[in-house]
């Protein structure tokens, strides 16, 4: 099977010519509007509410370790004395609140 991509005929089934003089139907494109002029001053820039508490919580994540050393190292001992419990509930519990908090 072959495609013919020259043929401009325009009938049915085909695409009309395309017009790269600008003019639309006949009628010359209209101009844009002139640009405005520079006002010489710095550009300005605007964060939304979600892009600040975003920022905020950047800083507050950069500002921790994010790691109880304690707790770590109670874990560990409960885990090389056969100690430690898996709490499955707890688990699936916290996933659940994670997953809703990102889908907020």
């Amino acid at each position: 099977m072959s495609i013919d991509i020259k043929s401009t005929g325009g009938g049915p089934g085909q695409n009309a010519p395309i017009d790269r003089t600008g003019s639309q139907g006949g009628r010359p494109a209209s101009k844009s509007a002139p640009a405005a002029p520079a006002t010489g001053g710095p550009d300005k820039v605007t964060f939304t509410g979600d892009a600040e508490r975003l920022a905020k919580l950047d800083e507050a994540i950069q500002s921790t370790s994010g790691v109880d050393s304690n707790r770590v190292a109670e874990i560990r001992k409960a885990i090389a004395s056969g100690t430690f419990k898996v709490d499955s509930e707890q688990i699936a519990s916290k996933l659940i609140d994670l997953e809703r908090d990102l889908n907020r």
